[in-house]
C-alpha cells in the first residue's frame, strides 16, 4: 500500500515539477556547451551537435544581428523574435548579471502564437563583443497526461484490492 501511495505521489503530484525542472536543466546545460563552443571557435559544429542530441532551439545574436539561429529538425520559435524582443531579452539578461530564465514567453510565428516557451538567455563576452545565447524549449502542460495516469492508477489500485481480497478468501 505504501509503495502504491509513493508511486501515486511521484507520478501525479510531482511529475509536472520534475518535467519542468528537467527541461530547464537541459536548456541551461545546452547553453553552457554553446558558450564553450564560442570560446573554442567551434560554434557551428557545437550547435549541430546540441540540436541533434536534444530538443533545444538555439539562437545566437550579437548587438549587430543574428550570428546563427536554428534547429534543423523542428520548429524554432526563436527565429520569429523581432528586434525589440531580442533587445528586451538582452537588456533583462544584462541586468540579471548575464543569465536569465524567461518562463512562458510568447512569440508570434506564422500568424499564430507559440506560448509555454521557456528561454534560457546568457551573455558571453568574446573578443570584446557581447554575444546573446538563447536556448529555448516548449514546456508543454502535462495535465492531460496526469489525468491519464490518475485513471491508470485507479485501475491498478482496484485490481490490487480485488486480488488481495481473493488471496485472503483463499
Amino acid at each position: 500500500v505504501s509503495l502504491l501511495l509513493l508511486i501515486y505521489i511521484f507520478q501525479v503530484h510531482l511529475l509536472d515539477d520534475f518535467y519542468r525542472n528537467h527541461k530547464i536543466k537541459d536548456m541551461v546545460d545546452t547553453s553552457l556547451v554553446i558558450e564553450e563552443g564560442i570560446m573554442n571557435n567551434d560554434l557551428n559544429s557545437t550547435i549541430d551537435n546540441v540540436t541533434l542530441s536534444n530538443e533545444a532551439c538555439v539562437r545566437i545574436d550579437t548587438r549587430g544581428g543574428v550570428l546563427t539561429g536554428y534547429n534543423k529538425h523542428r520548429f524554432c520559435a526563436l527565429e520569429f523574435l523581432n528586434d525589440n524582443q531580442v533587445n528586451d531579452i538582452y537588456n533583462e539578461t544584462k541586468i540579471s548579471g548575464g543569465n536569465k530564465l524567461f518562463k512562458n514567453y510568447q512569440v508570434k510565428a506564422n500568424n499564430a502564437f507559440a506560448d509555454n516557451l521557456y528561454i534560457v538567455a546568457n551573455i558571453v563576452e568574446y573578443r570584446g563583443i557581447d554575444i546573446l545565447v538563447m536556448v529555448s524549449s516548449i514546456v508543454a502542460p502535462l495535465d492531460p497526461m496526469i489525468d491519464t495516469i490518475k485513471l491508470q492508477f485507479s485501475l491498478i489500485v482496484s485490481i490490487v484490492i480485488v486480488l488481495t481480497i481473493l488471496l485472503v478468501l483463499l
